[in-house]
């Protein structure tokens, strides 16, 4: 076997077909990373679908999970890890059932994916408006490019009336650091505009590709340690003294679109 440098490698995407999806992979990735970043250690091989993503809002420590027999059998409710170790004293209970936790988790997905609906039925009304900024967009950065092409052969041309002898050095020195710096102005102008144009192109996308997601997890009523993981980053649990727990959802990146 031949041993190949980094910079001599070349990575061909897309040339051996997947074996899962990309959205599945990501998925399943994002349940791994979070187990590491919560310090999640299971016992017996069991890992709770909620376990690492509900926090105390006091203490910050990690909500886990314990049962308690009922007549209808084992009841799994998560407590703070600080309360569950060291009492009262130290921390809150933050009890919290299992099945409760889900019913809000659906609650909020619901609420969620309505808001998505709304945001991209607005998308759709506004989106003469868009195209029209999208195309005045589009005659900035044809503009600057032109600026910038001209500038360019304008140093160019300087050159080479110095290469002629037809300017001085200190004239050729003046006249080049004008215009580098106003190619640059122009250059950082045109990456500005740009990027406004991707931000335009990707919005519904991203809404869209969102719902897709949302309404998929909904519709088959059942929510999994992976399904928690890729929707969402953290649960903070506040005890609101006297009336009983509040519960505050820090959605992921591509689910926070839908909600802004």
């Amino acid at each position: 076997m031949t041993k190949v440098a980094p910079e001599e490698q070349f990575v061909h995407e897309g040339l051996i077909p997947a074996i899962i999806d990309k959205a599945e992979f990501k998925a399943v990735n994002a349940t791994f990373i979070k187990r590491v970043e919560n310090g999640v250690r299971a016992k017996n091989n069991t890992i709770y679908k909620y376990t690492g993503l509900l926090k105390c809002g006091e203490c910050g420590k990690n909500l886990v999970t314990i049962g308690a027999k009922r007549k209808e059998g084992i009841v799994k409710s998560y407590v703070c890890t600080t309360y569950q170790k060291f009492g009262k004293a130290y921390c809150s209970g933050h009890k919290l059932k299992h099945d409760d936790i889900d019913s809000i988790i659906f609650n909020q997905l619901e609420v969620l994916y309505k808001s998505g609906l709304l945001k991209l039925d607005n998308l759709d009304k506004s989106l003469e408006q868009r195209q029209q900024s999208i195309k005045d967009n589009g005659k900035v950065i044809d503009r600057l490019q032109s600026a910038i092409h001209a500038k360019r052969g304008e140093i160019k041309n300087y050159s080479k009336q110095l290469a002629k002898e037809l300017i001085s050095e200190e004239l050729f020195l003046e006249m080049t650091q004008d215009s580098s710096a106003e190619l640059k102005k122009l250059e950082r102008q045109l990456i500005e505009a740009e990027s406004v144009q991707e931000l335009g192109d990707n919005e519904k996308e991203k809404v869209a590709s969102a719902l897709d997601i949302l309404k998929e997890i909904i519709d088959k009523k059942e929510l999994t340690h992976t399904d928690l993981a890729m929707l969402i980053d953290k649960i903070v649990v506040n005890e609101q003294k006297g009336k009983g727990l509040d519960i505050e959802i820090m959605w992921n990146t591509p689910f926070m679109v839908v909600s802004e």
